[in-house]
């Protein structure tokens, strides 16, 4: 039997669709991805002001970069990275499935799940789909 489990647990949520975790400011309402440990970088209040958010996988690319060379085996060359203005706000980088990825197209987040390893366990990170191009 395989188990899926999130290779960061603290980022993202395995559900449909997937969340991913970040903090927002109790005092002012400043959204942050990943979430501050040491506070809000907009007003400045401590670490104990910053909860929980959780983000919808949704946004537009607004810069892409094609990778041929990886120290990696997974995932194969050539792929696509991102940086991703999340509707809610907060910028993050992800790998973008699809071919041919525009500045401005809009993209889901997805679940992409390792081979089960030996234990059984299917690792799983967020990638991101085009929508529309």
């Amino acid at each position: 039997m395989t188990t899926l489990r999130s290779r960061y647990p603290d980022l993202l949520k395995l559900v449909d669709p997937p969340l991913i975790v970040g903090g927002i400011c109790r005092l002012c309402d400043y959204l942050t991805f990943p979430r501050d440990p040491y506070g809000c970088e907009n007003c400045g209040s401590t670490s104990e002001e910053i909860d929980s958010y959780e983000f919808s996988p949704t946004g537009s690319i607004q810069a892409v970069a094609t990778v041929h060379r990886h120290h990696h085996p997974h995932p194969e060359v050539p792929f696509n990275v991102a940086v991703i203005n999340l509707s809610e706000g907060p910028l993050i980088k992800g790998i973008i499935e699809g071919h041919n990825p525009k500045i401005g197209s809009l993209v889901k987040g997805i679940i992409a799940a390792s081979k089960p390893d030996s234990e059984g366990i299917s690792w799983a990170d967020l990638r991101f789909r085009l929508v529309q191009q």
